[in-house]
């Protein structure tokens, strides 16, 4: 019974992290995320080789990030105790806290992604037309002889 108590969580987790890459609104995925990562409480060992299978899956890296930091930093089910021994403003404003830093490293991975994204595609048009130039260059030559001669 444990065992099946303990899948059914994982089982609505990837259905929802799935189901996120096909929103076109990305903020939507990325709330999506951090709520399910929020209520849900799995041990870091089994959380990021899961996000694993989900990056090869095709799910972005700021969506992962949102759905491991809020996994790590808020605990929706821990909360019954956190306020037994922290009291109840405290744990919520805790929870609340590691909320907005989950959301600040997910838009921030997302920036970084969309950077590195951007600059190997300006590496590659820059490669190519340094490729087309050396190309141009040895045909002009390659011209230039064939009709001198």
């Amino acid at each position: 019974m444990l065992v099946l108590v303990s899948c059914l969580p994982v089982q609505a987790m990837v259905t929802v992290l799935f189901n996120i890459t096909d929103h076109a609104n990305n903020a939507m995925g990325m709330t999506t995320a951090a709520l399910t990562g929020s209520v849900l409480m799995l041990p870091g060992f089994i959380v990021f080789p899961l996000c694993g299978v989900f990056a090869e899956k095709g799910v972005p890296y700021f969506i992962l990030s949102a759905f491991t930091t809020t996994m790590m930093l808020v605990g929706v089910v821990t909360f019954p105790v956190e306020k037994s021994y922290l009291g109840a403003k405290l744990a919520l404003m805790r929870n609340m806290i590691g909320f907005g830093i989950a959301l600040v490293v997910a838009v921030i991975t997302g920036i970084f992604i969309i950077t590195m994204v951007v600059l190997r595609e300006y590496d590659d048009v820059e490669a190519n037309k340094k490729s087309a130039n050396r190309k141009s260059k040895r045909d002009n030559k390659a011209w230039q002889a064939n009709t001198s001669g």
